[in-house]
Formats: C-alpha cells, structure tokens, sequence
C-alpha cells in the first residue's frame, strides 16, 4: 500500500468528520462538478458534497463538464473512497449527462476514487488543500513507529495515537517519507525502534513538524486508575438528572427536522429501556437490568472467552456514549444549517449531563475492580428507574464472600446494600446478609416517621419472602444511617473523608 492510501485510510479511523466515515458503502450522492480536467491518461475532478469538496480520479479519460451534477453510488471506503457513476434519476442533459467513456459507451461502469494516482505527500497535502475542510483546520497527530533509518529517508508503521507507546498493532501498513517533508527534525536524532510524535498541517509547506520523541513510559494499574479517578471524580453525577431532562425534551427533539434521526432514536431507545418498579421485582428482568446497568460493558465486548458477539445493544454506557457521539456531531458549527439559539443550548446540556452520568459509571467501574481483600467481590452500581412516570434511581452494592476453603453456592455469603430515595420519605437504607436461601433485613431512614412506617409493614415483608421461598431471620427498622454508607468505613471508598 502506497504512503497516500495509507494516511487517507489512517485520516479516516482518526477523524471521524472525513469523508470516508461519514459514509456508507451502497450509500448514494448527488456530487456537483467545480471543476474538471481531462488528461491522456485520467481524468481529476473536483466535487462538492454538502460543504465538503473531495478531489477525485478516474483511471481512464472521460468527459465531464465543470458545473454538472453526478449521481455517485459509494462502493468501497478503506483503503481509498470510491465511487461509481449510475444513471440520474431525472435526465438533465444540462446538469446531469451521464459520463461517456472514451468509446461513447455510456452504459459503461466509471469509478472515481479519492485522490491516488499521485503516490508522495505533496500530492495528498494539494488534495487536502483543495478540500478546504474546517475540521481539519488544527494540526492532525500522528505516531511513528521508525523501523528503518537512511541518508535521506525514514521507513515505519503509523500508529494510533490512542494506542499504549509500548504497543505495536500488527499488519500496520509501512510508510516512507523525506527528512526533507518533516520540519524540525535532524537526522542524527533519529534511530530505528524509535517513536515519533508528528503533526500533520496542510496548511503549511512542510506539513508534517516533528513533535518529540516520546520516552516509553509503562503505567501501573494503580496509576492508571488514579488517573481516571482524577478526571472523573469531580464532575460525576446520577443518572436521572440526564434522563429527566431527557424525558422533558423529548418531544421537542422529536418535531425538530434538523435533528438526525440516528440522534432522535437512540434519545428515545434510552427512556423506552428504563424498566418500572414492579418489573425490578421479577428475577429475571433485575439480573439483565443489572447485567445491562453500564459497570460490564467492556468486560461483555472483550471477553476473551466470548464465543459469539455479546449482547450489548441494551447496555447503558454504551447507549449514553452513542447519544453523545450524535449530539458532538449534531452541534458541530461547521454545518451548512447552524443550530438556532435555543437547540444549540439544549443540546450542550445534554451533552453535559450524559458525560457526567458516563463519569458516574466509570467511578462505579473502579469502585467494582477487585480488591486485595481475599475470596471478597464488591459491585457498586445504580439502576434507573421510572417511578410513577418519572426517573429515578436505586443505588445497589452488592457483596460476595465464600466461606474459606468451600466453593458451594450454598456456603456463599452475598450481602446487598440498597439505597433509595421515595417520594415523601427520605432516604432509605436497606441492607440483606444472605447465606444461601437464608435471609437477615435491616432498614435504615434518615426520618425517624418513615422508620416508624416501614416497621409496620415488616410482617407483610416477611410474608412476601417467605411466598419465595426464602428462610427469613432477623428484620430490624431504626432511624439514621447504617455504617455502610460511611465513606470511611469501607475499604473499597475512593476518598476517606475523615482523612
């Protein structure tokens, strides 16, 4: 693969405006010809779609008129965009004469592909010169890993910048390219096995600029969870303050036309998947609302012991990450119909409100990490709800310890430690030591009448376990808080406040 085809396909994965992702294979395009010029051996036409020009080739000679309209069907994205000519659905001879080949075989196949007859940079830096595009009106990184060294040329593989510096994909197509291209960069710097950091900037003459060279550096696990802790931690919140918002705005959404319609049906995919109180009470559809609460997505997508593909559609970060992606591209200023006023605020709000709830879900994920405590594993997350109509929530942790030595189910002992907030009662806690089919329930409220209320209605509790099938033991109500939701009294706590 040639060093043009590389870095447009390498472009493409990076920048999720190009071209290529923001097309489809099959996909068709009306493309208005700005300009046109017939060579011996090709023919290099510039076309505008929406507000994007693309600069493509044809590998034969064929006549095309600057200011005619061609209907282009997408065929191929990676490693090169291309297209195929089809016939107009209107027949316009003025802006739309379907494309002769150089015999006037009309019903002839032409394919156009993006820019790659010529194979240095230059040519590629000319191509994305003439696209003018906005978004890539900032520096594009990129990583070099240099195999090979000579007099005048470096020889690697492009990595992704997202990639471990110690990391090497593997069939990463190789590159060369021109000390003379890389401005800032001396020769007697640079060894094989070494890692470059580039920019690459069409808008200068040199467009790649030497960056650095990065020092290999192996982070522990424990820096790397500080780490996200770091980010994370201050600007997380709870689920129903996005979803209520959401649940607010929907219908607005929906009437809005300039709304995309991928963005509209993954808003309401997310309100639709919000279970109700009386659906929770059933054991199977509480286990897949917790298997699907956002703590297990990336363990569900790379389980190394997954033989089929996982059942991801209905998991909650995953579903929150694609309404974000949409709303990033929805409020991008560089549209041809810039958002008004008002939708552009509401959709920073949305967009605030579902990166903090991914904060959220990221903490809950550490908090899950196992611990160095033995045979004992604690998850920590929170389940939406609709509680008559309206969002909320209940906050689980869920505790597992086997007895030493013994592996039977019925020798585990599972804690769960619930937190609820109703309306008119407070907030209240609930924690359940179970030890097989064995039961003790202690209850906690911040108001002492709630307390007195629930305690009433504990024999009515009992009878409900027991139609389960469950052996009930100790059942206590007191006003308070139990020790549990004390941030310093379990180890698992990312802050001690007490500190």
């Amino acid at each position: 693969m040639d060093i043009q085809q590389t870095l447009t396909a390498y472009l493409n994965r990076i920048d999720k405006t190009a071209p290529a992702s923001l097309l489809k294979t099959g996909q068709i395009v009306d493309a208005k010809v700005v300009d046109a010029q017939k060579n011996q051996n090709d023919t290099l036409i510039k076309v505008q779609l929406n507000d994007r020009i693309l600069s493509l080739i044809t590998e034969k000679p064929v006549h095309i008129d600057k200011g005619q309209t061609l209907r282009l069907q997408v065929i191929a994205q990676q490693p090169v965009l291309t297209f195929k000519q089809i016939p107009p659905v209107h027949d316009n001879p003025e802006s739309r004469r379907p494309v002769p080949t150089p015999n006037n075989a009309s019903t002839a196949t032409v394919e156009f592909k993006q820019v790659l007859s010529e194979k240095s940079i230059p040519t590629l830096i000319q191509a994305l010169n003439a696209e003018k595009t906005p978004q890539r009106a900032s520096p594009i990184p990129l990583r070099l890993q240099i195999n090979q060294v000579s007099t005048k040329t470096i020889t690697g593989k492009l990595l992704p910048m997202q990639a471990k510096a110690t990391e090497i994909p593997k069939n990463n197509a190789t590159v060369t390219l021109e000390f003379d291209q890389i401005e800032g960069l001396k020769k007697q710097a640079v060894k094989s096995g070494q890692q470059l950091l580039l920019a690459f900037d069409p808008k200068k003459t040199k467009p790649l600029q030497y960056l650095e060279t990065p020092k290999p550096t192996i982070q522990t696990d424990t820096q790397r969870i500080q780490h996200s802790i770091r980010e994370y931690l201050p600007r997380q919140q709870s689920a129903p303050i996005l979803l209520q918002e959401l649940s607010h705005q929907i219908k607005h959404i929906e009437q809005q036309k300039s709304v995309p319609v991928q963005l509209k049906q993954i808003a309401r995919q997310i309100l639709l998947l919000l279970p109700k109180p009386e659906q929770l009470s059933n054991p199977t559809i509480l286990k897949q609302q917790l298997h699907d609460s956002g703590i297990f997505l990336e363990s569900k997508v790379f389980s190394a012991f997954a033989s089929t593909q996982p059942a991801i559609d209905n998991d909650f970060k995953l579903k929150l990450l694609q309404l974000a992606e949409h709303i990033t591209r929805h409020l991008d200023v560089n549209k041809p119909q810039p958002l008004s006023e008002q939708n552009r605020e509401l959709f920073q709000q949305l967009q605030q409100k579902s990166s903090q709830v991914l904060a959220r879900i990221v903490i809950d994920q550490i908090n899950s990490l196992p611990k160095d405590e033995g045979n004992k594993q604690v998850w920590l997350l929170e389940l939406p709800f609709l509680n008559q109509g309206k969002p909320d929530k209940v906050r689980l942790e869920i505790e597992q310890q086997a007895e030493q030595g013994k592996t039977s189910e019925d020798m585990q002992k599972w804690a769960v430690n619930i937190t609820v907030t109703p309306p008119g009662l407070g907030t209240v806690y609930c924690r359940l030591n179970c030890v097989g089919e064995h039961v003790n329930t202690r209850f906690w409220s911040d108001r002492p009448a709630t307390a007195d209320k629930i305690n009433r209605f504990l024999d009515i509790l009992k009878k409900q376990l027991n139609a389960k099938g469950v052996t009930t033991g100790i059942m206590t109500v007191q006003a308070g808080k139990p020790d549990h939701v004390d941030p310093g009294h379990q180890s698992h706590q990312l802050i001690n406040e007490k500190a």
